[in-house]
Parts: structure tokens; sequence; C-alpha cells
């Protein structure tokens, strides 16, 4: 009994043991499993989610994306699409879904890579860059498992208009902003803002004046009203300018001269600016347009278009149309603004030789012109003209009309001068050339006045005025030719008949005359009258005035003269001077010698000689003169050395060479002497005197030789 029971005991003692070491195990267990799930965890998280979530059935939700933009945390709910700038700086920071750990899940973009916005914020605009975003760009980031989507989330990023305009108006260069500003003006097409700023870079850019033109011809087509038009108008036209396009230019001053019309504004200067360009591509349209515009011109206006049509006929050489023009000018401009179309007029009327009209011109010329030179010389030429037409009387009024305006000027009355030696009226020709050169004295003006006086007898008057202009100082040739005809004329009208001798003429002649001719025939009259000074000073005022010519004969007078007044020095002056002029004529030389001779003037011999033989050295007889001299001068050298030179000027001359022989060695010149006897015997072998002449000399020399030794 005891035994079973005690069985029974420690079977339930056993029972209860057993339970409390499964529960320690299971506690040891669970902790060990606890571990090992802490363990796995911290290694391997993800690969711990995954494990667990095999064991659940629940199906996945992905809640959300967790970004930062701009530094402002946002969340979106999937298929959510977030608007942003693609400037904005976005930072990825996580998702959420119902799954532990979001294993096998990964983020996803097919537009750029996602890790470059996992570490830092980055803009789209920095990822993509500016071309992606033209227009409005949808950026998509996926939620993939095993590279299959499980949820998406959208960006539509975007710039406004403003912000590529701001874009613009930060960049430097003129390209870049143009590409802004168009990218703006695609958001905003028409945008009055962003296309002012498209022009303005256009113009600081290269190349796109076309396209200004292009863009402001639109603004003007839709412009709301004339202001805004005008102000267009004038901004292409400086375009149009710009490129040269001369229709674009009149195509716009056009349309600008029909707003001027419309607002009743001033067109003149859209007037004058069309005449310039129709001058220079087509005058002949352009002469159409203002003839056309002219029908409904008043005042001012017409005044500026017929002024503009003058140039534009004168371009095309219409010189009919330009008379018309100005003959309608005259009646519009003020009487001050007329001398000027008169001008034009009388030379218009000239080139047509329209005579009448030239006339006609001119008188309106004068008469409209203000006091003063310039109408002196109108009325002056006024006064010709009418000579031309044989108006003698108009013309003598238009001259005394000049002289009225300026009685200073002297060629006002040489005109009237002139006018009155043409219609014969002497005594009006004198007392006007009177007025002229009393108001300055002329060199022609003067001869103009003697020549006058001469032709109507007035003789004494004549030579007056003659012999004032004998007294000028020339300082041309023409005034030299003035002055001598003054004196040839004056000594005419005061020459004495042939056979008779003036006082009075023979002052006047050697006061005014230069002609030695005049000169020598007085010297001759007077020599024949035995008038020796008188004679004397004619010819010596022909020899100075002749310079050179006739200068013989005339000396030859003097030599005459001189030796009939017993002047013995003068006389062999002249005649010295005759033989030097022509040392060929002998008859001065001989003459000369013979004077010396009969004198005994040994001396002035010698010196006529020496002069002789440097003349005409071939002369012998000039030798033997000086030798004669000199012999008489006991100068036995020079004697021998004078027959020596005559001796070489005729060489085959026997007598000479013996004369110059004994001459040389009476001087004592052996050397010499045997020298000249030798060229004896060469020239005459017989010749006794050379030959003991020879013979003496070598004796002479052996018996010399003998003694000195």
């Amino acid at each position: 009994m005891n035994t079973h029971f005690h069985f029974y005991h420690s079977s339930n003692k056993g029972i209860g043991r057993s339970k409390l070491v499964w529960l320690v195990r299971l506690g040891i267990l669970i902790i060990l499993l606890a571990v090992v799930l802490i363990f796995w965890y911290s290694l391997a998280p993800k690969s711990l989610a995954r494990f667990l979530g095999r064991f659940s059935s629940e199906p996945l939700v992905v809640s959300q994306l967790e970004i930062e933009l701009d530094r402002r945390a946002l969340t979106l709910s999937p298929d959510q699409t977030l608007e942003i700038n693609p400037a904005d700086r976005i930072r990825y920071e996580g998702f959420s879904s119902n799954r532990w750990q979001n294993y096998d899940l990964e983020p996803y973009s097919p537009d750029f890579d996602i890790s470059l916005i996992m570490t830092e914020a980055r803009s789209l605009l920095s990822l993509l860059g500016e071309d992606a975003f033209v227009e409005p760009k949808i950026i998509t980031i996926l939620i993939r498992e095993k590279g299959e989507q499980r949820a998406a989330f959208y960006f539509r990023a975007y710039f406004t208009a403003e912000d590529w305009a701001l874009r613009g108006d930060s960049a430097l260069e003129a390209e870049t902003k143009i590409g802004y500003y168009r990218k703006a003006l695609a958001l905003k097409e028409g945008d009055p803002v962003f296309t002012e700023k498209l022009l303005a870079a256009m113009a600081a850019g290269q190349g796109y004046l076309q396209e200004q033109i292009e863009i402001l011809e639109g603004l003007y087509a839709e412009a709301a009203d004339d202001l805004r038009a005008q102000e267009l108008l004038v901004r292409l036209l400086t375009l149009y300018r710009e490129g040269q396009d001369k229709e674009g230019e009149i195509a716009t001053i056009t349309r600008l001269l029909a707003l001027a019309e419309k607002n009743g504004q001033d067109r003149e200067p859209y007037i004058a600016a069309l005449a310039v360009l129709y001058r220079e591509s087509d005058p002949q349209k352009s002469a159409e347009f203002y003839e056309e515009l002219l029908l409904s011109s008043t005042g001012d206006e017409t005044l500026a278009i017929l002024t503009v049509l003058l140039n534009i006929y004168r371009e095309l050489s219409l010189e009919d149309k330009e008379i018309e023009t100005y003959e309608r000018l005259l009646a519009l401009v003020p009487d001050d603004q007329k001398s000027r179309i008169y001008s034009e007029l009388a030379r218009l009327r000239a080139a047509t030789n329209d005579q009448d009209g030239v006339i006609s011109a001119w008188e309106g010329l004068a008469q409209s012109l203000p006091s003063g030179q310039v109408k002196e010389d109108a009325y002056r030429y006024l006064g010709s003209l009418y000579i031309g037409r044989g108006e003698m009387d108009k013309a003598a009024l238009a001259f005394e009309e000049a002289s009225k305006l300026n009685p200073e000027n002297p060629a006002n009355f040489m005109n009237l001068s002139a006018l009155a030696e043409q219609r014969g009226d002497t005594a009006a020709y004198l007392v006007n050339l009177e007025r002229a050169l009393a108001l300055g004295d002329d060199i022609e003006l003067r001869r103009e006045l003697a020549l006058g006086y001469l032709e109507a007898g007035q003789k004494d008057r004549a030579i007056e005025e003659f012999s004032r202009l004998c007294e000028i100082t020339p300082n041309s040739p023409a005034q030299e030719a003035i002055r001598e005809e003054a004196r040839l004329t004056v000594l005419e009208l005061l020459r004495p008949p042939a056979d008779e001798l003036s006082d009075e003429f023979e002052d006047i002649l050697y006061k005014y005359s230069t002609n030695s001719v005049e000169f020598y025939n007085l010297g001759v009259a007077h020599f024949q009258r035995q008038n020796w000074d008188r004679a004397e000073k004619a010819f010596l005022q022909a020899l100075d005035l002749g310079k050179g010519e006739g200068a013989e004969d005339i000396r030859a007078y003097l030599m005459a003269l001189y030796k009939s007044k017993g002047a013995k020095e003068a006389m062999l002056a002249q005649a010295s001077l005759l033989y030097k002029e022509n040392p060929d004529n002998k008859e001065y030389r001989d003459l000369m010698a013979a004077e010396f001779d009969v004198s005994r003037d040994w001396q002035g011999l010698e010196r006529a000689a020496s002069d002789w033989v440097v003349w005409q050295p071939k002369d012998p007889d000039n030798w033997r003169f000086l030798a004669l001299a000199q012999m008489n001068l006991n100068k036995p050298q020079e004697m021998a050395e004078s027959l020596l030179g005559a001796a070489k000027a005729e060489p085959t001359v026997v007598d000479s060479w013996l004369a110059a022989a004994e001459a040389l060695e009476k001087a004592g010149d052996i050397p010499a002497a045997k020298a000249a006897y030798q060229k004896v015997l060469e020239l005459d072998e017989a010749n006794d005197k050379a030959g003991q002449a020879l013979l003496r000399m070598t004796l002479s020399d052996l018996d010399r030789a003998r003694r000195e030794r």
C-alpha cells in the first residue's frame, strides 16, 4: 500500500518538476530567440524584416513620400503631383509603407539619378539643365520592388514667363538675354514688357536688325492709338536707316506723313526727309510725289515743297521747271529774299539762251539787292547786258546808278567812258576818264586818256599825260612797255624837222629815251656841226644804251672827235678799245703805233703793245712794236724775248728768227741764241750770218773751256 502511494507520490512530484524544466527551457529559448533577433536586426535589419514579412499576409501599401523643398519638409501621397520651380532645391528624405523597414523597396526616377538628392539638396535645374524646362516637365519618383513599380509620386517642374525674364535681366551677354526673353514670350506671347526687353537685347546684339523690324512692324499693326503708332514708326525709321533700306525708309516716312496730316501736325520734316530719299532713289518719282503734295499745301509748307522741288528739278536738269518754280517763289518770299531767286533765274535764263529773261532777271536782281557792293556790281553788269543788246541809253542809266551807289569806284566812270566812246561822245569819254583817274592813278587808264587827247587833237594835253606816264616806275613788263611807248610818243610829238636841232627835244630825249639809235643820230648831227662836246655826250649815251650794239661806229666817231679836239689820250683809248673788240682790223693799232712813234712815247707804246700781243698773239707786228718800244727803253733782254715771240708767230720767216737770234746773242742769252740760229739754218742752210754766228759761239765756248782748265 505504501509502496503504491509512494509510487503515486513520486509520480506527481516528477510531473511538476518536468513542467518547470520546460518552462525554464522555454524562457531560455525565448531569450535566445530575442538575442538572435536583436543580433540579426543589428546586422541586417532589412533581412530580418524580409524574414518576418513572410509570415504576413497583409498587402503592401506605400503611404507617402517625404522630401525637403527649399528647407521645407513636405509629404506627398501616391499619384499626387506637386508643382515646383526648377530652381527650387529638393532633398529626398524617404517614404513610408506598411512594410517594416521597407524591405525590397527602393526609390527610383527615370528622369535623373535620385542618389544625387539623397545627400544634399539639389535643384532640378542643376540636374537637368535649362533646356529641359523650356516647357513644363513632369518629374517622376517611383517606389519599386524588385524592378516593379509599387507607387509613383509626381513633380510638375516649370519656369514662369517672369522667371525667364528675370534670368534674361541678370544675363550679361546679349545673345543669352535674347534666348531668355524668347522663352518668356513663348509663355506670354505678345507681353509688351518682355517684347521691349527682347528688342533692347537685339539692339545690343549682332544680326537681329531684320527681326527687330519684323517685331516693330507687328506692334505697329496692332497699335492701339496714333501716338503709339507714331512712336513705333520713329523706331522703325531708325532701323531702316541703320540697314540702309531706302524702300523701308520711304514707306515709314510716308506713314508718318499720313499720321501728321491726320492729326494736324507739322509735315515739313517728313516732306524734307522724303525729298532726300526720293532724290537718291528715284528723283522723277520724288518730283511727282511733291507736285501732288503741292496741290494741298498752303503757306510755309508750300514754300518748303517748292524748295524741295527746285532741288529735284535741278538734279533732273529740268531747267524750265526750275524757272517756273522760282517764279512761283517770287510771289511767296519776302523782299529781302528775292535777290537770291533773281540770281538763280538769271543763271537759268542764260543757260536756256533767253536773253530777254536774263535782262529781266538782272533788272529784278539789281532792284531787290540792298545798297552796297553787290548791288553796284549788279547794275554794272546790267549795263554791259544793255550794251550787248545795243540799248545804250539803258546802259548809261545802269552805269549812272552804279556810280551813284559808289562814287568812289573808278570802274563806274570807266564804264561810262567806254560807253561814251562807243556812242562817239568824245567830250563825255574824256571827262569820265578824268573822273576815274581822279579816284586813283592807273597806268593803263592814263594811257587811254593820253591817246584820247591825242586823237581829239589836243596835243598839249596829250604830251602832258604821256609825260606823266614817262615818270612811272614800272613793276611789270606790260607797264614797262607803256612807259616806253609814252617816251617814244613824247619824242615824236616834240621831234623837230630833220635839218634842225631843238634844245627842248634834246632835253626830252635825254630824259625819256632809251633808244641808242636816237642818241647816235643826235651825236652825228652835232659832229657834223662840230659841236664836239654835245656830240661826245650823245655818243657816250648811245654807247651806254646800246650795250655793245653799233659800238664800233660810235667809237670811230669818238676817236675822230677826240682827234679833232686834240684829246690824244681819249683818242688812243677809243682806238685801243676798237682794236681790242676787233683785233683783225689793224688800222686802229697802226694809228696808235704811229702816234706813239711821232711823240716818241716809248713807254706808252710798250704798255699798248703789251695788250696787243695778248689780244692778238699770232700777229708778229704786235711783237715787233713791243720790241721797238723795249729797244728804245734800253731793255735788251725784253726786246730779245719780244723778237723771239715775233719769230714764233711766223715760224717759217728766216729774217724773224735771225733778228731774234742776234738780239738774244747781244742780250747774252747764248743757249737761246744758238737755238734761234739753228732754226735759221734749218730754214736756210746757206745762211752765212747764222753759220758764222754759230761757229763764233762754238769757238768762244772752246776757248772759255780751255782757259777754265
